[in-house]
């Protein structure tokens, strides 16, 4: 019985690593569309990882949004797709959150976001 538990266990983390290496690949491939400005193919797989809790991707979203990179500008959107990122720890999220919160006024807002980003 053991042996069989083992095995399950093995035959789990192998999968998990397989999953993880799949979507390591596909970040990197979205961020390469991304750099060559293929903005529509880069939202749809940043979609597609932000949507599986990828914060880094979540980022980019954001990013997206904000700057209007083959998408219509909305700060409201980059800000809510900084916020997801930044709560899980991202500091590049945390850091343009700060900035955008301190550009509409949001001073304390800016202040616990450099802090979370200095933090980590």
């Amino acid at each position: 019985m053991l042996k069989i538990v083992t095995f399950i266990l093995c035959f789990i983390s192998f999968a998990d690593y397989s999953n993880a290496s799949e979507l390591l690949t596909e970040l990197a491939s979205a961020k390469a569309d991304y750099t060559a400005k293929n903005y529509d193919t880069a939202f749809g797989k940043f979609k597609n990882l932000a949507e599986l809790n990828n914060s880094e991707a979540q980022f980019y979203l954001g990013e997206m949004y904000n700057e209007g990179n083959g998408i219509k500008k909305n700060k409201d959107i980059a800000k809510s797709w900084y916020r997801k990122s930044a709560i899980a720890g991202f500091v590049k999220s945390q850091t343009a959150l700060a900035i955008l919160s301190y550009n509409s006024g949001e001073y304390e807002e800016t202040m616990r976001w450099f802090r979370s980003a200095s933090e980590n």
